[in-house]
């Protein structure tokens, strides 16, 4: 039997963990990237400048960023993070960590560089061989010839930051300031004096609008729905994600319940009232912040929150409460980012707008019947990246392995439909389809066989089973059965949980 070669477009998170995947049910990869280093949107220069970006890269990381997520809820679930981590990591550690990632399993050597992508299409004997045809160009050489290639399998893991979303404002073309992307923003120094707004009211919307307070002459945040603001500690005590995907809470309280306590508890910590950010709508059905600095910036006045943008004027900027920021010099649009996959010009495969994509589980386009083609980390997920790119790598790889059969395109249309309506439910209209990582981790794990065997680990590891019972579900818990188990890695990970968590 020939052997298989899978195509990964991209050697970000996604690509790295599609490249290990691979490599484990015996698949040859062969990843392409565009840009000069290896670790896509987690990459600084080792003199802590950003990444160099000529190559048309859209969301470079800034200094001052700290995971959302903690540490025993990013790790991977076969490469513990080191003890002497903190709870949550800043991010020149978290590019440590993939760094050291990259170099255990000696997945470097898998990566060319420079290379784009430029199409993606159906080899001319597909309905027999499901096989693709790749089109490229070599960026590093100065003919930038195209060359082709066919492969047996694709996977697509260049991420859902490839397209800048910036909102027009009625006047925005008489503003005489400068107006940058947040996925341009780097650091603070270049904005020390100055005045500042930054549009958005989420993750990084909040991280950028902490850190220019801290020098700006005046900041302000502009957030149209308010503000949902969740401290990386629940209560100084320990993580958020710890707390809400723990195993009990989650079994024991029905989603709505939670959703409602959550809120309640979140809304009773601060005065939302007094800093007009009541958010317009429920816990978790607009974009949260996760932020520990955010409510003191707005206590000590250097950081003011206001609502949305009505129109611009020259150097002010005018909200719809009838306020105005007067001599504005920076407007920093943290307003997120468009799925973009301009090589792939058949719409079938994946559609233009987010909301007509059909692929199961958000993995397998459900109009490739061969199942010889996957995207990884297409969706957000209220949790961490590194854990779900992995799981969905898994899945891919057994796919295409011949390990897991899929359902019928019809089954998958009907579960593709009904998923699309569970999250409008959950989350209202999103550019990007969204989920919980503990309940999407189920649903992987199940068609992986990866998920923890309570039962078995009641009879044959009592300390464990209590752990992964009452404990939250870390990714670790998914390495313990199922393909490519690591049991006594992912056990001690998991008897690690308290100590580590609560270390810092």
């Amino acid at each position: 039997m020939q052997q298989r070669r899978a195509c990964i477009i991209g050697a970000g998170i996604s690509g790295l963990t599609a490249i290990k995947a691979c490599l484990e049910e015996g698949i040859t990869p062969v990843c392409l990237e565009q840009q000069d280093h290896i670790g896509g949107a987690w990459h600084m220069n080792e003199d802590g400048s950003p990444t160099d970006a000529e190559f048309g890269l859209v969301c470079k990381m800034f200094s001052a960023v700290i995971t959302n997520t903690s540490r025993k809820m990013t790790e991977f679930s076969d490469f513990p993070m080191s003890k002497d981590f903190p709870t949550f990591i800043p991010a020149r550690k978290l590019i440590e960590y993939i760094q050291a990632y990259i170099k255990h399993f000696d997945l470097a050597k898998y990566v060319q560089n420079g290379i784009r992508v430029d199409d993606v299409s159906k080899a001319a004997d597909y309905h027999t061989t499901g096989n693709w045809v790749v089109t490229y160009t070599d960026l590093k050489n100065s003919e930038r010839k195209q060359r082709q290639e066919t492969f047996s399998n694709v996977v697509v893991c260049n991420g859902i930051f490839n397209e800048q979303i910036k909102p027009m404002f009625p006047g925005e073309e008489t503003f005489a300031g400068e107006i940058i992307h947040g996925g341009d923003y780097f650091n603070s120094n270049l904005y020390k004096g100055k005045n500042v707004l930054i549009i958005g009211s989420s993750f990084s919307a909040s991280d950028i609008a902490v850190d220019c307070s801290k020098v700006a002459k005046n900041t302000i945040l502009s957030a149209r729905k308010g503000l949902w603001i969740m401290p990386r500690m629940v209560d100084g005590q320990e993580p958020w994600d710890a707390t809400l995907f723990s195993r009990p809470y989650i079994n024991m309280i029905p989603f709505k319940a939670r959703m409602l306590q959550w809120g309640h508890r979140l809304y009773n910590q601060f005065n939302y009232k007094s800093y007009n950010i009541v958010p317009k709508r429920g816990f978790l059905r607009q974009p949260i912040c996760i932020s520990d600095e955010i409510q003191s910036r707005m206590v000590y006045g250097t950081l003011k929150v206001k609502p949305g943008v009505a129109r611009f004027d020259n150097r002010s900027v005018h909200f719809t409460d009838g306020t105005t920021f007067n001599n504005v010099d920076v407007v920093i649009f943290a307003t997120g980012y468009r799925m973009k996959c301009n090589f792939i010009q058949d719409k079938s495969i994946i559609a233009d707008k987010c909301e007509d994509i059909e692929m199961y589980k958000h993995i397998f386009p459900v109009n490739d019947p061969k199942h010889t083609m996957a995207f990884v980390n297409y969706l957000r997920v209220l949790g961490s990246v590194l854990p779900t790119s992995e799981l969905q790598s898994r899945v891919i790889a057994s796919v295409f392995a011949g390990q897991i059969k899929l359902p019928s395109v019809e089954k998958m249309r009907v579960d593709v439909h009904n998923h699309k309506s569970r999250i409008s439910n959950q989350w209202g209209n999103c550019v990007v389809p969204k989920e919980f990582v503990h309940f999407y981790y189920q649903q992987l794990a199940d068609i992986l066989g990866a998920k923890p065997k309570i039962s078995k680990l009641l009879r044959k590891d009592r300390k464990l089973a209590m752990k992964c019972l009452f404990g939250p579900a870390i990714p670790a818990q998914y390495r313990l059965f199922g393909r490519h188990a690591n049991y006594s890695v992912a056990r001690q990970s998991v008897l690690d949980l308290d100590q580590e968590v609560m270390a810092h």
